[in-house]
């Protein structure tokens, strides 16, 4: 019979040794309770060697909390997008801003809330009109009830 030898193990990683279902933390410790999906998508028109801004109102009393913003065209030219949010002071906060050919995509992995209105800057550097600029962004949307501030989360302006 061969020889078994034995090593002790640290644990790792996060859990309770019972392996039991209780959620212990949440991925947003910031919402208290209730959360639903926030989507928005549109297709906007903008100028020759030029920009737009389309400003999405957020209805009274949410806050959305957004993770994901995209643009795109069907050709490939150079565009950029501006992501802010202002809120009911018109104080704004800048999430995104990026530049690249037919198609912009950004993640912000904390999240960005906002509890007035999402302004989307839309830039079209080439010579011709275009038609079909999509764009749009993601991410929940609570009660102004459910939402509990915690200014060590969100960063000053």
């Amino acid at each position: 019979m061969p020889e078994v030898e034995t090593y002790a193990v640290q644990a790792q990683g996060i859990g309770r040794i019972d392996y039991s279902d209780a959620v212990e933390v949440t991925t947003e410790p910031f919402v208290t309770s209730w959360q639903s999906g926030y989507n928005y998508a549109s297709m906007q028109t903008v100028p020759a060697a030029g920009s737009k801004v389309v400003d999405v109102p957020i209805p009274t009393p949410q806050v959305i909390i957004l993770y994901d913003f995209f643009a795109s065209i069907p050709s490939n030219k150079l565009i950029r997008l501006v992501v802010e949010t202002v809120d009911t002071f018109g104080v704004t906060s800048r999430p995104v801003d990026k530049s690249a050919y037919q198609s912009i995509v950004a993640h912000v992995s904390k999240g960005i809330y906002s509890v007035n209105t999402i302004r989307f800057t839309l830039y079209n550097y080439a010579p011709v009109i275009e038609n079909e600029m999509v764009i749009g962004c993601s991410g929940m949307y609570t009660t102004l009830a459910e939402f509990t501030f915690d200014m060590n989360y969100f960063p000053a302006p």
